[in-house]
């Protein structure tokens, strides 16, 4: 499975990268990008399985992305971070029908749990199929 990284902040990105093991959880790190506009034209040519993104960037972001995604691209899974606990913006994402929300700072495992969660859905729905 693939992934992609989309947040404005390098530090950020960087430390998504650095915290998961991703090849232990079946995943590859296909890019990382800083503005959804960047995000947006890699996730149609590459077509990731997963996206995590903040919802605050440059240019486009995060829910305009997932909006975006979500319309054209309805396999790829969103996860959308942010350190803005904001209800309109959970609100939002739900209806979208993003995977996760999550706040920064990330507790420990969270992530982990989720990436672990998603794997096992595209699992079993490969067998299925």
């Amino acid at each position: 499975m693939i992934k992609m990284i989309a947040d404005d902040e390098p530090l950020v990105r960087a430390g998504i990268k650095a915290v998961i093991p991703w090849n232990d959880h079946g995943f590859d790190v296909i890019g990382e990008v800083s503005d959804g506009n960047e995000a947006y034209e890699k996730i149609l040519a590459l077509k990731p399985d997963i996206l995590i993104t903040d919802i605050k960037m440059p240019r486009m972001g995060g829910l305009e992305l997932a909006t975006h995604i979500s319309s054209n691209i309805p396999n790829t899974d969103i996860i959308l971070l942010t350190g803005y606990d904001e209800f309109n913006f959970a609100r939002t994402a739900i209806r979208i029908g993003v995977a996760d929300y999550l706040l920064k700072p990330l507790r420990d495992g969270e992530l982990h749990s989720i990436l672990d969660r998603l794997a096992s859905k595209r699992i079993a729905h490969s067998v299925t199929c």
